[in-house]
């Protein structure tokens, strides 16, 4: 995904958004969008929560956000005793190999021996292959005997793939009040301007586009936005319906395994015309039961047959 000298806005996760600017997030820089986003916060104002939950959909931006806010907090981290550790759970083989990649790693050795303060990201929880309730045990059980005064936890999410056993646990941990759940907002017109200007594109033409095929609700999320700007770039303009808009899209998202399982060999074989092929019979058939998500574990019922007979 394209990085942008965005400036993003996080949503409290019961409040509202309005995308009444055309589609696109009423910014809250403006008379306007402050009132008609007034719950709207950036990464700055809620950077001393003890405690962040970060959720969004898929290609919103999490983590990219929130990488952009450490590179600005990190040179006055530097001098004011405050350590930062990264760790992308979604590259854990399993609970173990999450454990030791979190309470081996010199970083947070050092903070809980010393006195400094520690920002530990937790990133691709929704990715990762140990992400159930085992996890939750193993964070909680790992963090019980921590100096949590002097911890700022963040942890990035999948809103769907978010667990709530996980939430009340956390609150445990810390005081309601401090422990804090925010949504990743859409992007605002201004933001996709800038997109523009930095690809060489004329913004103004590229909207009228976005308009003609109904595609502003793409345009208004980062992956989906990039996947805009490459069909604009490669052939001067947009598919001319959003039929065809939607099945080129699809199409060059099929070329494009995620980062996380492509560097943990997760990726699979499979040519980008089998994977459309079977992201197309998951979508149908999703449609038709009307479910908005496929189980990939072990089958219920088998499960509770297995435990029934032993």
């Amino acid at each position: 995904m394209s990085r942008y000298d965005w400036k993003r806005f996080w949503c409290p996760r019961n409040a509202s958004v309005d995308l009444s600017d055309g589609g696109y997030l009423s910014d809250p820089d403006t008379t306007w969008g402050q009132a008609a986003n007034p719950d709207l916060v950036t990464s700055t104002a809620i950077a001393d929560t003890p405690c962040l939950i970060l959720l969004g959909g898929p290609g919103i931006g999490k983590t990219t956000t929130m990488e952009q806010e450490l590179e600005r907090v990190r040179p006055s981290d530097a001098g004011n005793e405050i350590q930062t550790l990264w760790i992308d759970v979604g590259n854990c083989a399993n609970v173990r190999g999450f454990l030791d990649e979190l309470s081996e790693n010199s970083t947070f050795r050092d903070w809980r021996a010393g006195s400094s303060l520690l920002r530990l990201y937790l990133d691709g929880l929704d990715e990762s292959v140990v992400w159930s309730g085992n996890i939750t045990r193993a964070l909680v059980g790992c963090l019980s005997d921590c100096p949590r005064e002097r911890l700022w936890l963040r942890i990035i999410c999948r809103t769907a793939q978010w667990l709530d056993e996980m939430e009340q646990e956390l609150k445990q941990l810390w005081a309601e009040e401090l422990v804090k759940v925010y949504e990743l907002a859409p992007l605002r017109r201004q933001d996709v301007v800038n997109a523009c200007g930095a690809n060489g594109l004329d913004s103004i033409a590229f909207q009228r586009d976005l308009r003609a095929v109904a595609a502003v609700p793409f345009a208004i999320r980062p992956i989906t936005l990039d996947l805009l700007i490459r069909l604009y770039k490669n052939k001067g303009r947009l598919p001319s319906s959003s039929v065809e808009l939607y099945l080129e899209g699809c199409r060059q998202l099929c070329e494009e395994p995620v980062e996380a399982h492509r560097i943990s060999g997760r990726s699979g074989d499979h040519t980008p015309e089998q994977r459309m092929t079977v992201a197309t019979r998951i979508a149908a058939t999703t449609a038709l039961c009307k479910r908005h998500a496929v189980w990939t574990g072990q089958d219920l019922a088998w499960f509770m047959h297995k435990s029934w007979r032993s």
